[in-house]
């Protein structure tokens, strides 16, 4: 259900599929920064000919990981421990993401360098960042601080390095040797409106008794998540000029093609 209702999913996905169809059968994906290993696992079970590789700093992450490819028997995915920032990978990959990670990073700049060096030549970065952190609904800021300052909000205190503009993320993303080809700004304001509900939902279930909580969360799937869909739909398919997120694909051009 979180992998559904978080948007950024839905655009990081597309992107995905349409770069996967530009490239030859066997191509290396590197995710950055994998998590749980959702996106590695999505690559390996849909493109038995391609090779994935998920590499993350929290071993929990890399342990789950492995685990689910095993349940799933895939033999065309691997996960390691890795610092982005220290990373010396042993191949050069044509598809690389790193969703929602860089700014949890303090030397940017150094990670963004080694994905570069990680590429191929005419490789391609699928980079999403937080940015902007606006908010539309009058509680939504100090409620989630004040409720789930254990859940999200104490992660993003302690860990949280940068906050981006686009213009800064952009430039160092250039900075860094790689050609912008798309930047897409998320969560406008429909999208981050669907994402304070969520969030409202969550102070729920985390804050009052499980009998309770079972009621609203009843009462929320039935009436309101199918608003915040819509909300999210709205958002997914309409060009916007400004947002809370923004989807950067940057290519490595060959040296053959620099000019």
């Amino acid at each position: 259900m979180n992998h559904i209702m978080t948007l950024r999913n839905w655009y990081v996905k597309r992107a995905l599929r349409i770069i996967v169809k530009t490239f030859r059968r066997d191509f290396q994906f590197l995710d950055a920064g994998c998590g749980m290993g959702d996106y590695c696992i999505y690559i390996a079970k849909r493109n038995r000919n391609a090779i994935a590789r998920g590499i993350d700093f929290y071993e929990e992450n890399i342990a789950l990981g492995k685990c689910v490819a095993e349940s799933m028997n895939l033999h065309n995915v691997s996960f390691q421990k890795s610092d982005i920032t220290q990373m010396k990978e042993d191949r050069k990959y044509d598809i690389i993401l790193c969703n929602s990670t860089l700014q949890f990073i303090q030397n940017d700049e150094d990670a963004l360098s080694n994905l570069f060096n990680s590429l191929e030549d005419n490789g391609i970065l699928i980079l999403y960042i937080p940015i902007t952190y606006k908010r539309y609904l009058p509680w939504s800021d100090e409620w989630e601080k004040k409720y789930l300052s254990d859940y999200y909000y104490k992660y993003h205190d302690e860990f949280l390095m940068h906050r981006y503009s686009s213009s800064e993320i952009m430039q160092k993303v250039v900075n860094s040797g790689l050609k912008i080809k798309v930047n897409q700004y998320t969560y406008g304001p429909c999208g981050a409106i669907a994402f304070e509900i969520y969030s409202m939902m969550l102070i729920v279930i985390k804050r009052f008794p499980i009998l309770f909580s079972v009621f609203i969360l009843i009462i929320f799937c039935c009436t309101i998540i199918p608003f915040q869909l819509v909300l999210m739909m709205v958002d997914y398919w309409t060009i916007k000029t400004d947002g809370n997120g923004l989807l950067i694909i940057a290519e490595k051009k060959s040296q053959d093609n620099a000019y």
